[in-house]
């Protein structure tokens, strides 16, 4: 027999930590994620059971076994089913009220407009190595004045960054011209470094597995808990810009928060800080303290 839940019950946990105005805001608001492999999947989720009401998913990819390690609706009885429609289900069966719209075929050229339409606000999971779905994304979100909350997971723990209409653009913050074309990014004449994308490099990470994903020899490694944390950066991100306070200071600043090496800091100045941690990762490589952790 299946159980309801009224709404009292549904989100009754939540007060003393999340406001009536934030809840309120919340459930009026339109969130739009592009994306829901690894974090957008767990966001969607988690953004139902904080009391959204309103979600566009964008995904154009099925499950598949190497998702079984991270991804948020991945099981043996998912594999090679379209995540869009998995990750819809989990959250109907969270709250079966909620008003979810599926893109099917991702977010491309043909349907932008359907995917920003109405949007509080973006976030984008797309995949680093499709930079040209992310610059569009922006550049359309930018001119119909919609934040985008971007996030990506490295080794246990985390970056955030989001960008404000009138702030700094997705261009800049990736070393890009700003006129740079979407077929110029998808044949991969302009490229993005990969600096921009990781802008902490975990003191325990295995620099030869980063310098292969580098050169696009092997995927980028994710794990659970960082899909976990990037998730509820971004949530705990988008209620805070819902209730007008506590807000990270927009691109090209960044937040990371790393659970192994106990550390959370705001970062300024991204490309340095990803050389200056990518320094301190080659010495511990070197001393073989990546082989004791």
């Amino acid at each position: 027999m299946k159980q309801h839940a009224t709404v009292q019950e549904r989100y009754s946990r939540n007060v003393g930590f999340i406001s009536p105005i934030q809840q309120m805001k919340l459930a009026d608001a339109r969130i739009v994620i592009a994306g829901v492999g690894g974090v957008g999947g767990r966001v969607a989720t988690e953004l139902v059971r904080l009391g959204c009401m309103k979600l566009r998913l964008a995904d154009p990819d099925n499950f598949t076994a190497t998702n079984l390690n991270r991804q948020e609706g991945a099981y043996l009885s998912t594999l090679g089913r379209p995540k869009v429609e998995v990750i819809a289900e989990l959250c109907r069966d969270i709250n079966p009220e909620v008003e979810i719209e599926l893109l099917t075929d991702g977010v491309n050229e043909a349907n932008i407009e359907e995917f920003i339409s109405d949007a509080t606000c973006i976030v984008e999971a797309t995949d680093f190595m499709l930079p040209h779905l992310g610059v569009m994304i922006a550049r359309r979100a930018r001119e119909a004045s919609i934040p985008v909350i971007m996030g990506v997971e490295i080794g246990y723990g985390a970056t955030i960054t989001w960008f404000d209409p009138s702030g700094s653009t997705y261009e800049r913050y990736f070393g890009l011209k700003s006129n740079v074309t979407l077929a110029e990014l998808k044949s991969e004449q302009v490229g993005v470094d990969i600096a921009r994308w990781l802008p902490h490099v975990p003191s325990y990470g295995d620099l030869s597995v980063l310098r292969r994903v580098s050169t696009r020899g092997i995927d980028v490694p994710a794990i659970a808990p960082a899909v976990g944390i990037c998730a509820a950066l971004i949530s705990t991100q988008i209620l805070n810009f819902l209730g007008g306070r506590n807000i990270l200071p927009a691109a090209p600043t960044v937040f990371y928060f790393d659970a192994k090496e106990h550390r959370g800091r705001i970062i300024r100045h991204p490309v340095w800080h990803h050389r200056w941690s990518l320094a301190v990762a080659a010495v511990n490589n070197y001393l073989g303290r990546y082989d004791k952790m």
